[in-house]
């Protein structure tokens, strides 16, 4: 679900339980609101219903029935639990972070000239410096890696 240009998307209309999808239908014949679906499968309703009592956030109302909460997250119901079967191997990480530090200080001369063609000679000093005690100090971590957890999304300064 989501809100685009003062309408409330819901993708994936015709594949929802059928509960949900009775209950949606339900909330807009109750409050007289017209809605298409669009392509895609994906349900196409105005966020805002004006009427005499006020306006009606279709938003809100549509969000609560779907499961999706204010922040646009789903709710994660008690009984779901995570399943994270592949074991990692400590020993195997630490030994490939030893490794690749070894790789950047044996290195290290070619990728600061690398790395000066877009920063400081200072900067680059001070990222491979700060990426050595990194690799170097893995182990102290190392009680936080126990199985993979799939995808993780990073976001970095841009500079």
């Amino acid at each position: 679900m989501s809100v685009v240009d003062r309408h409330v998307h819901i993708n994936g209309f015709s594949t929802l339980p059928e509960s949900i999808r009775r209950a949606i239908e339900e909330t807009l014949l109750n409050k007289g609101v017209a809605a298409k679906t669009v392509e895609d499968d994906v349900l196409r309703v105005p966020r805002l219903v004006s009427t005499e009592q006020g306006d009606i956030n279709m938003a809100a109302i549509l969000g609560r029935i779907t499961g999706f909460v204010a922040d646009k997250k789903l709710k994660w119901k008690k009984d779901v639990k995570q399943n994270y079967p592949n074991v990692l191997d400590v020993g195997d990480i630490l030994a490939r972070a030893r490794a690749f530090a070894e790789f950047i200080e044996k290195k290290k001369e070619e990728i600061v000239s690398v790395l000066v063609q877009y920063e400081t000679h200072e900067v680059a000093e001070d990222e491979i410096s700060r990426t050595l005690d990194l690799l170097c100090s893995l182990d102290e971590n190392s009680d936080y890696f126990q199985r993979e957890v799939g995808p993780v999304s990073t976001f970095l300064p841009s500079n």
